[in-house]
């Protein structure tokens, strides 16, 4: 990100938890062609990212993380921030309406629940794998569970809360069926995985621990998150091109 003699650049930086990109500011020589020599700040062999690095500094500013904007890190404030709210990427739950967290629902909704993420965790493993037929079958599995839930087994504000998340997931994983590109299908997983999250997030319904996991790179930049029971990263919207990018941002238990 070019702001003159100092400038700053993600470093990609490797770890158990998967693939990161951490700003550090570098000391610019004379204009090379399309580039700039550096004269400070980076070693030989490292990688850093030449393209996405605005989308990558404003996430790293959503999470509290030194960047550009906010080098010593912190929080990230905005003229829109009230009462705690923030700007998230796409695919995370400030992306939705707010409502209440932790909503307790029965055994047998959570039982009935359980199908779905068995579903939606072998659609992950599929992109993971770069197989879209598999992956095609699991959004049709998913769907298919979904549509026997008995809406009768969410009452109160958890029925508000079913309704609305679980019509978007079902659409989204109808828009999977009609299509075998690969592509497509890894665009409509970031509502898939958008929509689960939330339901996640709010019953706790799962029996494992379940991360919740984010690329900055996905979503044409703006980032995407998924769910995997593993803590290990294996990315889903990129598969083999760019297996461990990502990091982990939450786990739900």
């Amino acid at each position: 990100m070019w702001t003159g003699e100092r400038s700053v650049v993600y470093v990609k930086s490797s770890s158990a938890q998967g693939v990161n990109f951490i700003m550090r500011e570098v000391v610019l020589g004379p204009e090379l062609g399309e580039g700039f020599i550096v004269k400070e700040g980076l070693d030989p062999g490292e990688d850093i990212a030449v393209s996405g690095t605005f989308s990558i500094d404003a996430a790293a500013q959503l999470a509290g993380k030194p960047s550009m904007m906010n080098p010593e890190g912190g929080p990230a404030m905005t003229g829109h921030n009230h009462g705690g709210a923030n700007n998230a990427p796409a695919g995370s739950e400030d992306g939705h309406t707010a409502h209440k967290q932790d909503i307790t629902i029965g055994t047998k909704a959570k039982k009935a629940l359980k199908p779905v993420i068995d579903a939606y965790l072998e659609m992950k493993d599929a992109l993971v794998n770069d197989d879209a037929s598999k992956a095609q079958n699991s959004a049709k599995k998913l769907k298919q569970e979904l549509s026997t839930i008995n809406m009768a087994l969410f009452t109160g504000e958890a029925h508000n809360v079913w309704m609305k998340h679980s019509s978007a997931l079902e659409s989204a994983a109808g828009k999977v069926s009609a299509t075998e590109d690969i592509k497509k299908v890894r665009e409509h997983f970031i509502e898939i995985s958008s929509q689960l999250k939330m339901l996640v997030k709010t019953f706790k319904p799962y029996d494992q621990t379940l991360y919740v996991q984010f690329c900055p790179m996905a979503n044409n930049n703006q980032g995407a998150d998924w769910l995997s029971l593993e803590k290990e990263v294996k990315n889903p919207y990129f598969g083999e091109a760019m297996l461990g990018c990502g990091e982990v941002e939450d786990s739900i238990k």
